[in-house]
């Protein structure tokens, strides 16, 4: 027992320097990439959330008036439903071209026919954010020609 605690302070020691090592290793070595630009095979770069937010949908809709103007309108008030923390997902937050297009057909049923519904409405991708091409035109209105309906 004696000899235990001749060793202690020594042991206590190297196993506070190892302890401290490798805790400047994980909060060190993630920024690595940042610092230098470039990923090693020992230090990669660290990402927490890599996926779950590719396929989001993030559209604004407007209403095209008479007169050419567009007034911007509120899918949850339109849909009726409130809160908007209450909406299904598809609503919230749609993922994807088909549930978008689930939306807009939602919008336009609401809104009723005649209704010139635009949207400006993007989909994020491993690259970041890539637009959704909407030509511009009337979603409620026939679709252009060679664009099949879903």
């Amino acid at each position: 027992m004696p000899e235990a605690a001749n060793r202690g302070p020594g042991i206590a020691r190297l196993r506070a320097c190892a302890f401290a090592a490798i805790a400047v290793f994980v909060v060190l070595a993630p920024a690595s990439s940042q610092v230098f630009g470039r990923d090693g095979k020992l230090l990669r770069a660290w990402r927490m959330f890599a996926d779950p937010g590719r396929g989001l949908v993030d559209a604004r809709f407007a209403l095209r008036q008479a007169d050419g103007s567009e007034r911007p309108i509120d899918r949850y008030a339109v849909l009726g439903l409130a809160p908007p923390r209450a909406a299904p997902s598809a609503v919230r937050r749609p993922r994807g071209k088909d549930e978008f297009e689930a939306l807009v057909r939602r919008l336009c049923e609401r809104l009723g026919p005649g209704a010139d519904l635009r949207a400006q409405a993007r989909v994020a991708a491993r690259a970041g954010w890539r637009s959704l091409d909407l030509d511009g035109r009337n979603l409620c209105g026939p679709r252009p020609a060679g664009e099949a309906a879903s």
